[in-house]
């Protein structure tokens, strides 16, 4: 057979296809238009873009030339702006030389001949220059519309040469830019081809941009004998690969195409699409659930991958190089406008062989591209993301990419929101499972759950669907638990836009140790929801509660009745639980018992117990294991244990670590009172222990009892004992380790004695937190009378002796004992050693004095103290002073490591003789390398005396460092009669400037408060003082010395008088005066005083008062307060007098008037 290939010109070919189209009967005129071609007339229009760009260039140069050469004043806005525009010109020109048609369609070429305009505009003046430039603009003008012109023809012939056969969602394009006609004279038979491209838009996809499946073909026959297939087309990543993919949702769903898919089409236009492949679901959305874990990046896209084309499936077989040139257009671009060398973005798409992924076969021949539906095979089961480990199992997915009807009995699941309206739903597309099971065995072992649900969906949304099934109690599994049994009859589980939107789960629950009168076990209905938490993890919360209170049996003790009252719940938690250390998350199972309600032990021989009641009570297997809540013990009974009484004092619940702790105290009456009036009679036991339990995964075991406290008290009437024991355990201060202490006191011989002690090991207030030993042990006794101490009237009273390692004492010399005991590292050892003496008779004086010695870690001595308290004229039995008419203590301190002495001496006035006189005096003496004092009183708490409650003393006398900069404040009552508030009349603190100084301060101050009650009653009211302030410093620049004295004295006087009439007072006369005098030396020289007065008579119908102030000098320290008036010192101010007063009715009055 010969053939005869003729090559024609574009002429030629025009009429050609002209003949093609008549003999395609017309059909492509009837509503799509296949429109001829010509690369030479398309490359002639393109030359001339070219060739007046280039033009335009030049003429841009000569502007360039003439601008440079020009004044600069040649352009409004400047030579350097009016270059950059050219500049800015010159480079949009160049760039349309390399522009293709596509570029070309966006660019916006009115605006080059706005710019050329405004350029023109902008020249100035009318030299020869300017006139000039106006020509070339005027030239450049004209060849910028030149240059749009053949820009547009390019435009408009390209959008008339790309061939179109539109269906809605599908385009075709066929380029005649080769055209071949092959003739076989033997059969008389011929065949024209060409190239042809046709690509089809994804109806469903959720990516940024459209997604198109592209088909390619060369040489495709459309009349004579051969194939009209044009065959997917394939970039350079999918080369040698089975499949093409195409994102539906970047990242989530991808479309795997074979290359076998194609289109068909003839002269009437689309004949039918064959797609064969697969829909993949990535671990994002749903994934496969018999692979343990998904596989990441396991082939990561290369960034320097680019797209090719494919070899299709064609009529004259050339190569794969061939055809790539062939496939390229002149533009460098791929037949359907993209860029060939466009990069890939999604390493997902190209992770076809994940075993995470979930797939869909699917083989599918379409004739109709507005109807396809696709019905693909899932032959593994799968999980979701939002559930986690719950397993679903479907045959088949309906592909719905459909806009004109939907899957056979198709639903939205409950809870859907439909974005479209009534009778709308056909245009839903997207991913539509019918029917599939459920299994909930291996999120939650406890639920023995396989049942079918219906309706899920996946679309742009994510996933959506509903299922509830009941469960058939005998087929199912209880939670392994030795004391709770959980067990469920239905599950719902709802998901919608691709998280847990709702869900429930119903049942009931049986607390095994708690049995009815019937010996059944307590059983609580229960109903929870689901929910999805800030991970993403399928959570379950469900709680069931008492209404009623309800009693029954519990097997701990006989005769028990537990009473269950109304809040009393159960609740089970699916959640997470954070390790705070590694901040890591675990979901655990987690049962929890909450309850109140009561206790009764009633008719048992062991114990008797009525009427306990709890609020609270915890129980759980998750942490905290156990709260005990709120106790207490309302029964009218008293308990009793073996028919002895006893109480509870406290019941708590605690936990540590791993370990359920019920924390007890208790009082046993061993020995009780013979009778009423019998005090003197009885033993009784206070123990405070701990009953520890282990907590384990599934049970509870009772691992021991923990003494914490005994407490034993031994009462009769010749003596009385007093032990205890307090252990400790990982306590915060004395770490482990114990206390005891016994006390016994005798009548006959005359004897009180005791021993205390401190063992154990801690690392409190170590630095460094080591663990360190520590121990104490004191003990003391009263002698029996008349055992001399010095000839010959001083007797012995009672001795005491403490020793003590890595222990620090606290003494309270007011009660001579020592009150606390904690352990401290830094003492090495310790002793002190202590007499009780009186002289003559105990009630004569009795005294108490100790020493003691402390030595350092290293061996030294570190400080050395004596203590002693004295009283006079009393007794101090059992170390109380109280009735002695003068008690005294003295405390006097070493500290060798930092050379500190301390000395306080305090003495007050007690007993009867309080009534007379009050209060005391104290001393404190205080020297150290750099700074010494000796307070006896001090500014803010001077020493104090009162006489017989009406004559008020006090006096303070300080020297030494630490001395008050500003003297004391006056009282209240004299600011105010200055006009000055309480607020105002504190002194300001300047002591930051005398940290270093050094001096004296003393005051004195006497008050007496006398009243006459009655018929005529009188009110006296007296205060009058001094202070003294005498101190060195640097804090005044001008002064002539060192030193600066300050002073002050007040007096204030408040008299009334008038008649007393059943319990109402008449008011004859009232009168107050204040004065005081403050001064400064030595110069600068300041003084300041002030007097004032003021006076009622009749109730206030006579009023009036009266104030004077006067200053002289200058203070030191201008801006500073005294006495609550500020002084600036640029003043002197002569005598001030003012006086005023007003009758009852507000009316003003000559104070100086006779009348």
């Amino acid at each position: 057979m010969k053939k005869a290939i003729f090559k024609f010109d574009w002429l030629t070919k025009v009429a050609l296809f002209l003949t093609l189209l008549l003999f395609c009967n017309g059909q492509a005129f009837a509503g799509r238009s296949i429109v001829s071609s010509s690369q030479k007339i398309a490359k002639d229009n393109v030359n001339k873009v070219k060739d007046s760009a280039l033009d335009l260039l030049d003429e841009f140069k000569t502007i360039r030339d003439e601008l440079a050469n020009a004044p600069s004043d040649i352009m409004n806005e400047g030579k350097n702006a009016a270059s950059q525009s050219l500049d800015q010109l010159n480079n949009t020109i160049k760039s349309i030389q390399n522009l293709n048609v596509d570029d070309l369609k966006k660019m916006d070429l009115n605006s080059l001949k706005g710019m050329i305009s405004d350029l023109k505009n902008n020249v100035t003046g009318n030299s020869e220059t300017a006139t000039r430039l106006r020509n070339h603009f005027n030239t450049l003008e004209d060849k910028t519309a030149r240059l749009i012109n053949n820009v547009k023809n390019v435009v408009n012939f390209a959008y008339t040469m790309p061939v179109g056969m539109t269906s809605n969602r599908m385009k075709f394009e066929i380029s005649l830019d080769e055209l071949a006609y092959s003739r076989d004279y033997k059969a008389d038979t011929g065949a024209v081809a060409f190239n042809a491209h046709a690509y089809w838009t994804l109806p469903f996809s959720v990516c940024e941009q459209p997604v198109t499946v592209s088909f390619r073909g060369e040489h495709v026959v459309l009349m004579g004998k051969g194939e009209s297939k044009i065959y997917l087309e394939q970039d350079k990543r999918y080369v040698n690969k089975r499949y093409t993919t195409f994102p539906i949702s970047k990242g989530k769903i991808y479309l795997d195409l074979e290359d076998k898919s194609y289109v068909d089409f003839d002269c009437n236009g689309f004949k039918e699409m064959y797609l064969k492949g697969r829909v993949r679901f990535t671990s994002k959305v749903i994934y496969n659930a018999e692979v343990t874990g998904p596989k990441k990046d396991a082939n990561p896209a290369n960034p320097e991958a680019k797209t090719d084309n494919n070899d299709g499936k064609n009529v004259d077989g050339k190569s794969a190089d061939e055809k790539s040139a062939d496939s390229k257009s002149s533009d460098g671009k791929s037949a359907d406008g993209n860029d060939a060398d466009a990069a890939p973005v999604d390493a997902d798409a190209e992770d076809v062989d994940n075993d995470s992924s979930l797939v869909a076969d699917f083989e599918l021949q379409v004739s109709d591209l507005n109807d396809i539906l696709i019905v693909a095979g899932l032959e593994s089961p799968f999980k979701i993301k939002a559930t986690q480990d719950v397993i679903y199992q479907a045959q088949q997915v309906v592909i719905d990419f459909s806009t004109s009807r939907n899957a056979d009995n198709f639903q939205f699941p409950k809870g859907y929101k439909s974005p479209f309206g009534p009778g709308d739903d056909a245009y839903w597309t997207g991913f539509a499972i019918k029917t599939l099971s459920v299994d909930l065995r291996q999120q939650f072992p406890e639920f023995p759950v396989k049942a079918d649900a219906y309706n899920m969906l996946i679309d742009e949304t994510g996933v959506s669907g509903w299922f509830e099934a009941t469960i058939d109690k005998k087929d199912q599994k209880s939670q392994n638990n030795s004391t709770i049994e959980a067990k469920f009859t239905g599950v719902s589980l709802g998901l919608s836009g691709g998280k847990v939107s709702g869900g429930g789960l119903a049942g009931e629950v049986t607390i095994k140790p708690l049995k009815d009168k019937n010996k059944n076990p307590l059983v609580l209905g229960i109903d929870g929801k689901m929910y999805t938490d800030a991970n993403d993890h399928l959570c379950v919360d469900l709680k069931t509660e008492v209404k009623k209170d309800m009693q029954y049996d519990i097997p701990l003790v006989e005769t028990t009745t537990l009473t269950l009252g109304q809040g009393t719940y159960f609740q089970y938690e699916h959640v997470g639980v954070t390790n705070e250390e590694t901040n890591v998350t675990d979901y655990k199972n987690i049962y929890t018992l909450v309850m109140n309600g009561g206790l009764d032990i009633v008719g048992n021989k062991l114990i008797t117990l009525d009427g306990l009641r709890f609020e609270g009570l915890r129980i759980s297997s998750g942490s905290p294991h156990f709260d005990a809540g709120k106790f207490s013990l309302n029964g009218v009974d008293v308990p009793a244990l073996h028919g002895l009484p006893f109480s509870i004092k406290s019941l708590s619940g605690k936990s540590r670590g791993d370990k359920a702790i019920l924390a007890a105290d208790v009082n046993l009456t061993l020995i009780g009172k013979e009778s009423p009036d019998d005090e003197k009679q009885g033993a009784s036991v206070d123990a405070k222990f701990n009953l520890i339990a282990n907590v384990g995964a599934n049970d509870w075991k009772l691992s021991g009892l923990e003494v914490e406290k005994i407490d034993v008290n031994i009462d009769y009437s010749s003596f009385h004992l007093n032990g205890k024991i307090s252990s400790f355990k990982d306590n915060e201060i004395y770490g482990d380790g114990f206390m005891g202490s016994v006390n016994l006191s005798m009548n006959i011989p005359k004897i009180d004695a005791g021993l205390t002690a401190y063992f154990g090991k801690t690392s409190y207030n170590d630095p460094n937190k080591k663990t360190y030993k520590y121990w104490y042990v004191s003990g003391y006794s009263s002698m029996p009378p008349g055992i001399v101490l010095f000839p010959p009237a001083v007797y012995l009273k009672s001795v005491s002796l403490a020793l003590y390692s890595k222990s620090k004492p606290t003494f309270d010399v007011s009660q001579f004992k020592v009150t606390e005991v904690k352990p401290d590292p830094s003492t090495k050892f310790g002793f002190r050693a202590g007499i009780g003496f009186y002289g003559a008779q105990d009630n004569l004086i009795d005294a108490n004095a100790e020493m003691g010695m402390e030595f350092s870690s290293s061996g030294g001595v570190s400080n050395m103290f004596l203590n002693g308290r004295v009283g006079i004229l009393g007794k101090g039995e059992g170390g109380n002073f109280s009735e002695s008419f003068m008690v005294g203590t003295i405390e006097c301190k070493y500290d060798f490591e930092n050379n500190i002495f301390d000395l306080d001496v305090d003495a007050k006035t007690g007993g009867k003789i309080k009534n007379i006189i009050k209060e005391g005096a104290s001393m404190q003496l205080h020297t150290e390398p750099s700074k010494w004092y000796c307070h006896i009183g001090t500014a803010s708490s001077p020493v104090k005396l009162t006489f017989m409650e009406k004559i008020n003393g006090s006096t303070y006398l300080m020297f030494g460092h630490d001395i008050p900069t500003t003297l004391p404040p006056l009282d209240p009552k004299i600011s105010a009669m200055f006009n000055v508030t309480q607020s105002t009349a504190t002194s300001t603190d300047h002591s930051d400037m005398f940290k270093a100084g050094t001096g004296f301060a003393f005051g004195v101050a006497l008050a007496f408060d006398v009243h006459l009650n009655s018929f005529i009653y009188a009110d006296l009211d007296f205060l009058g003082g001094i202070d003294v302030l005498v101190v060195r410093g640097d804090f005044c620049p001008e002064a002539s010395s060192k030193y600066r004295a300050k002073g002050q004295v007040y007096v204030y006087l408040d008299a009334a008088a008038g008649i007393k009439f059943r319990k109402k007072k008449f008011e004859i006369v009232e009168f107050s005066a204040a004065a005081d005098l403050m001064g400064e030396v030595p110069k600068p020289v300041f003084v300041e005083g002030n007097i004032a007065f003021k006076y009622r008579i009749l109730g206030g119908m006579v009023r009036g008062h009266a104030h004077a102030k006067y200053t002289h000098g200058s203070p030191c320290d201008p801006g500073r307060k005294d006495n609550g008036v500020i002084y600036d010192g640029s003043e002197f101010n002569d005598l001030i007098e003012e006086e005023k007063a007003t009758d009852s009715q507000g009316r003003a009055i000559d104070v100086n008037s006779e009348e």
